[in-house]
């Protein structure tokens, strides 16, 4: 999470309005929690339980962020591209669902430049955003 806490915090130093939901829980909370208290951006991310359902909290947001390339199947990820939501993070090549440019804007996991770079990409062109949202749910159906 450093690196893109990191280019969060670079957003927020931009004057972007961004807020950050966690869903989870674990041995890592504390330090995570420390960490964004650090770069000053307790106001702007908050940890949650995992909610359900899902879909009624997606359809909320603007952005869901992929960070984890795992080999696992991903139901958050399937959930956020079906109510239309543009997809960020890292390469995902398991489940076939994500396609650079096409269904998602990827960034590079460890270089938080790199990740500044993509989310202020997609927060700042909300046309951009807009296309690799309606791909996405193309793609699904």
């Amino acid at each position: 999470f450093v690196p893109f806490f990191n280019a969060f915090h670079l957003l927020a130093l931009d004057g972007y309005e961004v807020m950050v939901a966690l869903m989870g829980s674990g041995n890592a909370e504390r330090a995570i929690r420390s960490h964004f208290r650090t770069l000053g951006l307790s106001s702007m991310v908050t940890i949650v339980p995992p909610i359900s359902p899902m879909r009624s909290i997606l359809k909320g947001a603007d952005v869901y962020v992929h960070l984890s390339a795992n080999s696992g199947f991903d139901a958050q990820l399937l959930e956020a591209m079906s109510v239309g939501m543009a997809v960020v993070g890292v390469p995902e090549t398991v489940s076939g669902l994500l396609y650079d440019n096409q269904t998602a804007a990827f960034w590079d996991g460890q270089d938080e430049l790199n990740i500044y770079a993509c989310l202020k990409q997609i927060l700042g062109q909300r046309d951009k955003s807009r296309h690799l949202a309606r791909n996405a749910q193309a793609h699904l159906r």
